[in-house]
């Protein structure tokens, strides 16, 4: 639901961006209702590359003070995940916030749900067979706004180390706040909590006890353990360095759990192998998941010919569509930069 005085822009990206407008436009019902046959045109065809959809998104704002909200809607079905969220980190203003939905019954919810935990907003997942009404009612209230911003949590004076995140995200409606962290002694504090309410600052105090011995508690420090091996993950987005690949692996073994460093292996009692003494490698052909096209997921599949179509058509048509030779039916999006109708069959 946007009002009058915001603005929006649309943004439809593979392996280029294109936009329904040269800039930001404001929320008049006029440019609404021109930004939705722009949607409707749509269509998903492989080829993503979130990082230029992610440096145009981010753009800084000719207002710093308005509160970006940055949706991301893809399977996320790419290579170099870290890549990807390096980009978002890089660009990542204190302004903005960015959601990410992902859409299909197989996508990357490792790289979705970072997305949105790294832009302090939130993620979901869209199923195929759910009516997107449901999902798009349930997404927008998370996303209306949040109840806090621009968190800082105070332990000063606690005997408290290692809390985890290091940046708090937003708290929006219905959602909780999750920390965890270690204490070496015990009695009772506040920890004092701060953020903003619709501008204003404001401080919450929350009463904590530090007992002697919680055996009712034990899985904490797991937990602990991996949200500071999330935190450690992050740092490496922009370089891993001899530390954060020691810290990871040191925190994994000392708590017994899978990183990208370490695994669990199982061992075979008994060593089985082909009859000549070598042993054989097997390809096990899968079926595809529900919903997604072979030519998506490999060139093999590709027709061949120029990827990319332009057609010179009227800005306000209500719907352009290209027929190709080989059977693929693509309606086309306006690209208001070059001035044609523009489509993508890689």
């Amino acid at each position: 639901h946007l009002m009058p005085e915001d603005t929006f822009q649309v943004l439809n990206f593979d392996t280029q961006v294109t936009k329904f407008a040269p800039g930001a436009v404001p929320a008049t019902p006029e440019n609404i209702q021109s930004a939705l046959p722009y949607v409707e045109s749509f269509w998903g065809g492989g080829g993503t590359d979130v990082r230029i959809a992610a440096q145009e998104a981010m753009v800084p704002a000719n207002d710093p003070a308005r509160l970006r909200m940055v949706l991301f809607m893809t399977d996320g079905l790419i290579g170099g995940d870290d890549f990807v969220l390096n980009t978002l980190q890089t660009h990542l203003r204190e302004e903005t916030r960015i959601f990410s939905a992902g859409v299909g019954n197989s996508v990357n919810r490792y790289l979705i749900a970072k997305m949105g935990e790294l832009g302090r907003g939130a993620s979901t997942f869209v199923n195929l067979h759910r009516p997107e009404e449901e999902v798009a009612r349930e997404f927008e209230q998370r996303m209306r706004g949040p109840v806090l911003t621009s968190l800082v949590v105070d332990t000063e004076g606690l005997p408290v180390t290692d809390v985890y995140p290091k940046r708090v995200p937003d708290l929006f409606a219905g959602q909780p706040l999750f920390l965890v962290g270690k204490f070496t002694g015990t009695g009772d504090g506040l920890l004092r909590i701060s953020g903003r309410v619709r501008g204003q600052l404001r401080h919450f105090d929350v009463p904590v006890h530090f007992p002697a011995v919680a055996p009712e508690h034990d899985a904490l420090k797991s937990l602990w353990a991996r949200q500071r091996i999330e935190e450690l993950t992050v740092q490496g987005y922009r370089g891993e360095t001899p530390d954060i690949v020691k810290g990871i692996t040191d925190t994994a073994l000392e708590y017994h759990l899978m990183s990208r460093f370490t695994s669990f292996v199982a061992v075979e009692q008994v060593a089985r192998t082909a009859p000549n003494g070598e042993t054989m490698k097997e390809l096990v052909p899968v079926q595809l998941p529900d919903g997604m096209l072979e030519s998506s997921l490999s060139r093999e599949e590709i027709p061949p010919g120029d990827p990319i179509i332009s057609v010179r058509a009227p800005r306000d048509a209500r719907r352009v569509t290209a027929y190709f030779p080989f059977g693929l039916v693509e309606p086309l999006t306006f690209d208001a930069v070059s001035g044609a109708w523009r489509g993508r069959f890689l």
